[in-house]
């Protein structure tokens, strides 16, 4: 005779048995506890539950495992629970670091994650700018580079010196102040875009500000 075994704590179905006879009571068959005879039905993505009060199975939906979204913040937590999502959760995977609204079953930004959004994006361009083309040649231009670049050209007025690329070339102080000139607009430049795109998130409807793309332009 085949028994079915549950747990003790949740009465999830572990698995199954050949139930063992009787050594005092030939036909007599012994039943460890949470053990049944009746067999349950598997359905996928389902676990099967035993009600002892009723004696049948019951299947719910089995979501353990999975990564579930909090619907207030978009923080990720794994699920650790039998049934359906709890409420104020979700399955769906905001669609990028910006999109913390859920709005009618899909993430969305807002005004103040999209300008977060911006932030990050001139933040990250004004970091491109470490390396600026000039006279044919890319220079290194972050601060460190600029300060030794000085520092050598200090007392005369000019020097052989390594490019990005690791080129020997000849620059000047004049040079020097034509790469730092070029940085600085072009850092103005995404400055100024910046507060012009904030000025047009601020302006924006909530529905505008989740399908504006961000586009610099400059």
């Amino acid at each position: 005779m085949i028994i079915y075994i549950y747990n003790e704590i949740n009465h999830e179905y572990i698995g199954e048995m050949q139930a063992q006879e009787s050594p005092l009571e030939k036909g007599v068959y012994l039943f460890p506890p949470h053990t049944t005879t009746i067999k349950p039905s598997f359905d996928d993505g389902y676990v099967a539950i035993f009600d002892e009060e009723k004696q049948k199975w019951n299947n719910f939906i089995d979501n353990r495992g999975k990564k579930v979204y909090s619907v207030v913040d978009a923080t990720s937590s794994t699920v650790d629970y039998i049934g359906e999502i709890k409420d104020g959760f979700t399955l769906i995977e905001p669609t990028s670091i910006y999109d913390t609204n859920f709005v009618n079953g899909k993430w969305v930004a807002n005004k103040q994650t999209k300008l977060k959004e911006l932030k990050d994006v001139i933040n990250n361009e004004i970091i491109k700018l470490d390396l600026i083309e000039y006279n044919g040649n890319t220079y290194q231009t972050d601060s460190q580079s600029i300060s030794r670049m000085s520092d050598a050209l200090f007392l005369i007025g000019s020097i052989f010196w390594r490019d990005a690329h690791n080129n020997k070339v000849l620059i000047t102080n004049e040079d020097l102040k034509n790469i730092i000139n070029i940085k600085a607009i072009s850092i103005q430049k995404l400055i100024d875009k910046q507060f012009e795109i904030e000025e047009e998130v601020n302006n924006m409807t909530d529905k505008k500000v989740q399908k504006y793309k961000i586009d610099l332009g400059v």
